[in-house]
């Protein structure tokens, strides 16, 4: 259900409405009542499309009872403040993952630009690919121009990475989802968990325009859920960063680092590694 175009249904019906009462002289035509009748009928008409067009989103998630976050994407001004106050020294290398690329595709080279005035910025080639050759190839251009690969031997970590981001939520449910582990127990808060990750995803299939059913479910799933190369690429980065002394911090959207961090914070003694994601928050401990 598409609230913005019945929105705009509603305001066209109000613009008709309105002619419809009138001559092509100027002259009302009918009673006095009449007119006075369908002229209410047409404000009232525009003032529920207005509505509709403004909250459409916001009532797409009512009616259907799904779960929007709250969370907003914080501007590039605020990363930049959050960043000076973090790090006012010395600032450890950064490794950009896909997510905080794409939530600042509109400032994406201000960003780019800032974070090398303080540090090294990595993107690594697996992050690279993930634009696709047609529309965004100016992007992987300017990010292989404008940004660091990182050393070959980021690479020994890479079956590391992949285990520990398995281990993360999104993974466990896209798991769960498919059948390879059972559903978790009625009232677990795994259980409550993935019920709302379900309802954020029948949200973006919403927002796509599109039906909400199992092979849809399903298809976003799979786009959003299972761990990608990138996502194991840019924790491997991290990961030989700390091998060799150095510091290191992703820059994501989602939590899936932040995750993984603690898991390698309990299970691997790691200290060098901090996450800053495009909320404005940093994770280091």
């Amino acid at each position: 259900m598409d609230m913005k175009k019945i929105g705009v249904v509603f305001i066209l019906g109000s613009i008709f409405l309105s002619l419809a009462n009138l001559t092509f002289t100027g002259a009302v035509v009918g009673s006095g009542h009449s007119v006075g009748y369908w002229s209410l009928v047409a404000i009232v008409s525009f003032v529920v499309g207005v509505f509709l067009l403004v909250s459409g989103s916001r009532l797409e998630t009512i009616v259907g009872g799904f779960r929007v976050s709250d969370s907003k994407v914080v501007s590039k001004e605020k990363i930049f403040r959050t960043f000076e106050k973090n790090f006012p020294y010395a600032a450890p290398a950064v490794v950009l993952d896909t997510s905080f690329l794409i939530s600042y595709s509109n400032n994406r080279r201000e960003m780019v630009d800032y974070l090398k005035s303080h540090t090294d910025v990595i993107v690594p080639e697996e992050v690279i690919n993930e634009f696709n050759d047609t529309d965004q190839k100016f992007i992987k251009d300017y990010l292989r121009k404008e940004t660091k690969r990182p050393d070959e031997s980021y690479k020994k970590y890479i079956d590391h990475a992949w285990e520990v981001l398995n281990t993360g939520k999104k993974a466990t449910f896209y798991d769960i989802l498919i059948g390879e582990e059972d559903m978790p127990p009625e009232g677990s808060e795994i259980r409550k968990e993935y019920a709302l990750a379900i309802n954020d995803l029948k949200t973006f299939i919403i927002k796509d325009g599109k039906s909400v059913n199992e092979e849809s479910i399903r298809k976003k799933a799979k786009k959003h859920w299972p761990v990608s190369d990138a996502d194991v690429a840019v924790l491997a980065v991290t990961m030989d960063y700390e091998a060799k002394g150095k510091r290191s911090m992703i820059m994501e959207k989602d939590s899936d680092f932040k995750e993984a961090l603690k898991y390698m914070q309990r299970n691997d003694n790691v200290q060098g590694i901090s996450c800053f994601d495009a909320y404005g928050k940093v994770y280091s401990e």
